[in-house]
């Protein structure tokens, strides 16, 4: 493994993108990247050129490469025991959670434990929408890779965000986001974060399997300190706000301006907890 200038998170080797920021690695050109015009003229008709004599024998390759492409689509694995490594090669990847259950024939428990987690936030947040957005990897050495991200949109207009990511070398993350707008005034967000902690505290604790109570009560008193001076002046579109540590927890409450409204973003960043997710 190695890790990511950006976001420090553990990825594999030959990872050339971070699958969890989407961070290109050091050394890694993006297709298309331009250096020199001229250059890239004279590849493009060299290019042209190999392939107007060899279009039979290149034709012959897409098929045969969408052919194997089909059939690695529709091969089934099963997971192995994890072995530590310091170099992990990505043997697998899927895109869904049903590619998962379908496709990797032990997956069993991290699907399970991942509908069960879904399941209670849809019971706690009566929502219109629920967005998923799922990315499994797996390695030479067994190690699951999983970056997950929901976009949950309740029928009162708040929007919870929520990314996280774990594997089998003990790296965890969880992000979350609760965002709502169109708030009329700095009172009405005060009432917000008033009634709803103990809502948001629930949430949280899908994750890290913590009560979070005093991160946010703490983070909540430091907001009623500068809750005033907020409702004097104007906030600009980069917000203004307070924000509160632990050992391995972050909370911040902040509120940006918006023309004759507000928004209200509350953050909350922790660390999973494993066996509720492996």
């Amino acid at each position: 493994m190695k890790k990511c200038p950006n976001c420090h998170r553990n990825i594999p080797s030959d990872a050339n993108i971070c699958p969890y920021c989407g961070q290109p690695q050091p050394g890694y050109v993006p297709p298309g990247f331009k250096k020199n015009n001229r250059k890239k003229t004279m590849y493009l008709y060299l290019i042209m050129a190999i392939l107007f004599v060899n279009i039979p024998f290149v034709l012959s390759y897409m098929f045969a490469y969408n052919s194997m492409n089909d059939d690695f689509s529709s091969e089934k694995i099963t997971l192995a025991a994890y072995q530590e490594s310091s170099k992990e090669t990505v043997q697998y990847q899927y895109d869904s959670l049903q590619d998962f259950a379908d496709k990797v024939t032990n997956s069993d428990t991290y699907v399970e434990k991942i509908e069960d987690m879904e399941n209670q936030l849809n019971d706690m947040i009566d929502n219109d929408q629920f967005e998923k957005d799922y990315l499994f990897q797996i390695t030479q050495n067994n190690n699951v890779y999983a970056l997950i991200n929901y976009e949950i949109t309740a029928k009162t207009g708040t929007v919870y965000q929520i990314e996280y990511s774990y594997n089998l070398s003990g790296e965890s993350q969880c992000d979350i986001s609760i965002n709502q707008n169109d708030v009329k005034s700095i009172d009405e967000i005060d009432q917000i974060l008033t009634d709803h902690q103990n809502e948001y505290n629930d949430i949280i604790k899908i994750f890290n399997g913590k009560d979070n109570t005093k991160l946010l009560g703490d983070t909540k008193t430091e907001f009623d300190k500068i809750k005033e001076e907020l409702g004097q002046e104007k906030i600009s579109h980069y917000g203004k706000g307070v924000s509160q540590s632990s050992s391995t927890h972050h909370c911040a409450m902040r509120v940006f301006g918006q023309e004759g409204s507000y928004r209200l973003k509350l953050s909350f960043q922790t660390q999973l907890k494993k066996k509720n997710f492996m």
